[in-house]
């Protein structure tokens, strides 16, 4: 009696640890597998949105008629696949290898969205806002020495910005957190010759 009570008492003992095991278990998989599914969703959201310019090819040499060297014209830009949820284009042209930091040259906001950029013009309706040489319009690569990148950044976005016309760079990265659904790339290279 006292051996059953104890094979009992032993099995009862191994189950309650089994079934503490199982949950533990469980417990601690539940969020590996929801970050694991958020992180897949987040990497496997597509983006057809297209920057070109006939100016230069992507990650070419920019012509000197849209530097300093120039006219400092703003080079034609071409525009494709933007969601169709999207409300307004965002175009930001910066140059992370100025000696100072990252440099703006050019901020566009509300841009409608079968737009196209000709040489030398923004698109009709759209906002400039203030490029780091203090004004609006667009400020051509002027590198102190070496080769720069210029990043050519388009936003499609699920809005419209309702922001000042003075506004900067940092203050339409700031507005559009969250607006963005999808990004397009161009970089272009210069150095004065």
């Amino acid at each position: 009696m006292i051996k059953q009570r104890t094979l009992a008492g032993l099995l009862l003992l191994f189950l309650i640890l089994l079934a503490l095991g199982c949950t533990k278990q469980t417990v601690l998989q539940t969020p590996v597998q929801k970050v694991q599914r958020q992180e897949a969703g987040s990497v496997e959201v597509p983006s057809t949105l297209k920057l070109t310019s006939l100016a230069f090819q992507n990650n070419g040499r920019i012509p000197k008629k849209y530097s300093c060297q120039g006219p400092a014209v703003s080079p034609p830009l071409s525009i494709d696949g933007a969601p169709p949820k999207a409300q307004s284009l965002v175009l930001i042209v910066s140059d992370p290898d100025a000696p100072g930091g990252e440099f703006s040259h050019w901020v566009v906001w509300n841009i409608p969205i079968n737009s196209t950029f000709e040489e030398g013009k923004y698109p009709k309706g759209a906002t400039q806002g203030l490029n780091d040489g203090g004004k609006h319009d667009y400020f051509g690569p002027c590198p102190p020495s070496g080769v720069h990148r210029y990043f050519f950044r388009l936003y499609a976005l699920d809005t419209t910005l309702d922001i000042h016309h003075n506004s900067q760079q940092r203050d339409v990265e700031e507005a559009i957190k969250g607006h963005a659904l999808a990004t397009a790339l161009l970089v272009g290279t210069y150095t004065r010759e």
